[in-house]
C-alpha cells in the first residue's frame, strides 16, 4: 500500500497574508494622517480660510427728493468672499467736517463727485460707484424687491395734505409696506418718538430686510437684476457702467446660488444738533473693519 502524504499545514502562508495586510493597512494609514495634519495646517476650516478681497466693492446710491435736493445716502459693502453686504443708511443731515456743513449742503453745491469725498473722507472709506436715483424710481426698486412687513411698538400717526400720504400704524400690528410707504415713513421722522434716530434704524432696516428676502426668491431676484439696474441708473448721475454691473451681476449670482442671507445692518452712530449729525470716531473704525479696509 502506498503511503498517504501528509497535508501541509497553511499556517505560515495564511501568517504572511496576514503581516502583508497588516503593513499596506499602516502605510495607508500613515499617509491619511500626514495628509489631514496637511490639510489642518493649512487651514482646513473653512472659516479660518483667507478671503479673497479682489470682488469686493462699495455701491454709494444718493436718492434726491422731488426738488432735486439730497435726501439720504445709502452705502452698500458687497464682500462676495465671505457673502456678505453690509448697509449704512446715511442722513442727508450728516456733517462733513472738513467744511463745517452737512452732506445736502455739499450735494448742492457740488454734485455727486464731490458727495461722494465727502461720503470717503467722513467714513474713511473708498466709494467705487454711485449713482443718484429719484424717488419715483427708488420706490420702484422697492417695489421690485417685494418691500416689507412692519411691526411698529408704538402708535405712527400723521395726516397729510393728500391722503395717499397720510401715515396710520398701530402698535403691534404687523403691516406690509410698498415702496412709498417706507419712503414716507423715513422721511417723516417727526412722527417716531425718537426722531431722527429712530427714522434711521427703521430706514436701515427696511433696507436689510428687503435684501435678505431678495436672497431667499432665487430665481425671482436673478431675473429681475437687469430691471434694479435700469431703474437704478435711468434718471441721474452714475459712473456704474454696463460692463461693470455685468461683472459685480456674477458676483450677486454666485451668493445668490449659495442660499444665504447677507445682509448686515451697520446703522452710523454720532450725535444731533441743530447742526446736523456728527459720526463718532468710534463709528468710523467700525466700518473701516467691516469693509476690510
Amino acid at each position: 500500500m502506498a503511503k498517504k502524504k501528509k497535508k501541509k499545514s497553511q499556517a505560515p502562508v495564511a501568517l504572511v497574508y496576514f503581516a502583508t495586510l497588516l503593513l499596506f493597512m499602516g502605510v495607508f494609514g500613515f499617509i491619511a494622517y500626514k495628509l489631514m495634519q496637511k490639510a489642518d495646517s493649512s487651514g482646513g476650516d473653512e472659516s479660518l480660510a483667507p478671503i479673497d478681497s479682489s470682488a469686493d466693492y462699495t455701491l454709494m446710491i444718493a436718492r434726491l427728493n422731488d426738488t432735486s435736493t439730497l435726501a439720504d445716502v445709502e452705502l452698500f459693502r458687497f464682500r462676495p468672499g465671505s457673502d456678505k453686504i453690509i448697509i449704512t443708511p446715511v442722513p442727508a443731515k450728516t456733517i462733513y467736517q472738513k467744511e463745517g456743513s452737512d452732506f445736502k449742503s455739499v450735494y448742492d453745491d457740488g454734485g455727486i463727485r464731490k458727495l461722494e469725498k465727502a461720503v470717503e473722507e467722513t467714513f474713511s472709506v473708498g466709494v467705487d460707484f454711485y449713482v443718484t436715483t429719484g424717488q419715483e424710481n427708488y420706490e420702484s426698486i422697492c417695489d421690485v424687491l417685494g418691500g416689507i412687513v412692519y411691526t411698529p411698538t408704538v402708535e405712527l400717526y400723521k395726516l397729510a395734505d393728500k391722503d395717499i400720504d397720510d401715515i396710520s400704524y398701530r402698535a403691534g400690528v404687523a403691516v406690509t409696506m410698498n415702496g412709498r410707504q417706507i419712503r414716507l415713513l423715513y422721511d417723516n421722522p417727526d412722527v417716531f418718538p425718537g426722531g431722527d434716530d429712530d427714522a434711521l434704524n427703521f430706514f436701515g432696516s427696511a433696507q436689510a430686510q428687503m435684501v435678505n428676502n431678495a436672497f431667499q426668491q432665487i430665481n425671482l431676484t436673478k431675473s429681475s437684476m437687469d430691471n434694479i439696474y435700469s431703474l437704478l441708473t435711468a434718471d441721474g448721475e452714475s459712473n456704474l457702467t454696463k460692463n461693470d454691473y455685468r461683472l459685480h451681476k456674477s458676483y450677486i449670482t454666485e451668493m445668490l446660488d449659495h442660499n444665504v442671507k447677507p445682509a448686515e445692518l451697520l446703522v452710523p452712530e454720532g450725535s444731533w444738533s441743530e447742526g446736523g449729525f456728527s459720526v463718532d470716531r468710534t463709528f468710523v473704525n467700525s466700518i473701516m473693519e467691516a469693509y476690510g479696509v
